[in-house]
């Protein structure tokens, strides 16, 4: 997509309020003046009815026409949907900069920051900024290294995020027991989001089954409480997966299973895989 094609869709969008997306991805904008009519069209028409923008695998680069596009999406009031993934050109020096913005992003809900070779300090730095963001629900960091240091900062970053329900990554860059602990903090903060608070009736699933039990509460808190100390949880962690074993049997719904040999606990949300097989 030439200079020519970025300025006549800008000036189509400005005459048009009823567009809702905009997806520019695969398009080489690394050229300049590429971006520079987007930028044009955002600082003057700041009320839009953009809710999705893509940019994905854009070769952007780490200048001020890119900074610029970062901060004016930043004031989009509609914004819920942001992709920059396979920008290597961009990440991840530009994490420093695009932590200054994310704040500002208040209705985002979803971000895809996948193939973006991040490092652990980039991953480090996403993660303190994170929860200030106050909408956002999906995080997307597929295709980038996450050493112990990277996951121990994601879990932090979903423990403080309330509105964190999913983190996507690489199952073989994430060690098994923060793999846990993610699908358990994400399931918390759905929980919260949905009710309020965190449940406080008990129960527990036995290992090698994939049917909620029905055991009696006392004898179901019993093997709760020995079975996530097999698996070396915390006592946050225990009381967390009878409890909401026990509020999800309640209402028919089915969040925990095994992984078949009964060594440890996978995490499934209704219609989606958090994480586990």
């Amino acid at each position: 997509m030439g200079v020519r094609l970025c300025v006549v869709l800008a000036e189509w969008l400005s005459h048009n309020s009823n567009c809702y997306g905009l997806d520019l991805g695969f398009n080489d904008l690394s050229s300049d003046g590429k971006l520079k009519p987007f930028v044009e069209f955002g600082k003057l028409k700041k009320d839009n009815n953009i809710a999705l923008v893509s940019l994905s695998n854009c070769n952007l680069k780490d200048d001020k026409l890119t900074s610029e596009l970062f901060d004016t999406l930043s004031k989009f009031k509609h914004l819920k949907y942001f992709d920059v993934s396979g920008n290597k050109s961009l990440f991840p020096k530009f994490l420093d900069k695009l932590s200054v913005y994310l704040p500002f992003f208040k209705y985002l809900t979803v971000l895809h920051l996948d193939e973006n070779n991040l490092d652990d300090a980039a991953i480090v730095k996403l993660c303190e900024v994170v929860p200030f963001v106050p909408s956002l629900n999906y995080l997307f960091l597929t295709g980038n290294k996450l050493s112990e240091a990277s996951q121990i900062a994601i879990c932090r970053m979903i423990d403080n995020a309330k509105s964190l329900f999913s983190v996507a990554f690489d199952k073989d860059q994430v060690e098994l027991k923060y793999q846990e602990r993610i699908g358990l903090l994400t399931m918390r903060n759905m929980e919260l989001a949905l009710y309020g608070k965190k449940p406080d009736s008990v129960t527990t699933v036995e290992p090698g089954s994939t049917q909620l039990p029905t055991a009696d509460p006392t004898t179901a808190t019993t093997q709760a409480t020995a079975t996530a100390t097999q698996n070396k949880y915390t006592t946050d962690e225990q009381e967390l997966i009878s409890a909401l074993v026990s509020q999800n049997k309640q209402r028919g719904q089915q969040f925990f299973t095994t992984d078949g040999s009964g060594s440890s606990l996978h995490y499934k949300r209704v219609g989606e895989i958090v994480c586990g097989s």
